[in-house]
């Protein structure tokens, strides 16, 4: 009977409150290195959809305005540039984290990038960049490609100011969240990450209010978001911070604001310093970080569903 009890314990330990198996991923492998001399400040990676073995990622501020599409040993394979430069050449805004949803009308997946860094925290509108994933052509991996883009613009409400490093885009709903790292309330700064969500986009030529959801995510008290990343089934979320920790929530259809009130299965990553980027395969059999930081030969680290 004690054998049996303690099976049992174990077992429900290992089970959600909705009745599954929350995902358990093993610890950091190198999956590949990174000697593209562009991607030199990585802070936003997502996995691609027509594209399966393809991590899409983009550099930080003061960069080119591009996407680049790398296998999983860390290749570039597929360069893209949007034309939103600024007067010094280098990106117009500060790109934070990348996102990946199905077009609800045509069923193409999208690659969203989020426009909304404010290390100043005094810029008040932001923007969403969406591209509509292109196939990759092999035979031009060492051509600087076009793509168009359309854009979402939005703002924070009241007084608030934001500084924003993770975007979620819930693969069902087609709902945008932002997770902002600092907060700025008229001009006192506040404390926590906050939450927030943008209403259903119906047009492109208006600015959107953000919805205030969570004014704090209790196991990210002491640290700062840094990026995250929900599932392709809507099944997890999982957030980072610079830390080398990852928190690991299953999420199906309870609301995000609720979700993220609740314990996590934390994941320890590997060392990365400044680390920004997160994102899960396509099949979420795995996790992939990269990371910011001007450092060369940098890994892409793989943790592997047990």
């Amino acid at each position: 009977m004690k054998t049996f009890t303690s099976i049992l314990l174990l077992s429900l330990v290992c089970i959600t409150s909705h009745g599954e198996v929350q995902s358990d991923y093993g610890s950091a492998q190198t999956s590949g290195i990174i000697k593209n001399k562009e991607l030199v400040e990585l802070s936003g990676v997502v996995s691609g959809g027509i594209n399966k073995d393809i991590l899409w990622v983009h550099n930080d501020r003061h960069n080119l305005p591009r996407l680049y599409a790398m296998n999983h040993k860390a290749e570039t394979v597929a360069t893209y540039e949007l034309d939103t430069f600024n007067a010094a050449g280098t990106m117009a805004g500060d790109w934070e984290d990348l996102a990946r949803a199905k077009n609800k009308e045509n069923g193409k997946y999208e690659l969203y990038i989020s426009d909304f860094g404010n290390n100043a925290l005094e810029k008040r509108v932001h923007k969403i960049l969406i591209v509509s994933e292109p196939e990759i052509d092999p035979s031009k991996a060492s051509e600087v490609q076009k793509a168009q883009f359309k854009t979402i613009n939005f703002q924070f409400p009241d007084d608030y100011i934001c500084n924003s490093e993770c975007l979620l885009v819930h693969p069902k709903t087609g709902r945008i969240y932002i997770i902002s790292k600092a907060v700025k309330k008229g001009t006192q700064k506040v404390s926590g990450n906050f939450l927030w969500s943008l209403p259903e986009i119906n047009s492109l030529d208006k600015t959107y209010t953000a919805n205030l959801e969570l004014s704090s995510i209790p196991v990210t008290k002491n640290e700062k978001v840094t990026g995250g990343d929900i599932s392709a089934d809507g099944k997890s979320v999982i957030i980072r911070t610079p830390k080398s920790t990852a928190f690991l929530w299953p999420l199906y259809n309870e609301p995000l604001k609720q979700v993220l009130k609740t314990a996590p299965k934390k994941i320890q990553l590997a060392k990365e310093k400044g680390g920004e980027a997160i994102c899960f395969s396509l099949d979420s059999s795995t996790i992939y970080t990269v990371y910011d930081g001007k450092k060369e030969n940098r890994p892409v680290h793989a943790y592997r569903i047990k």
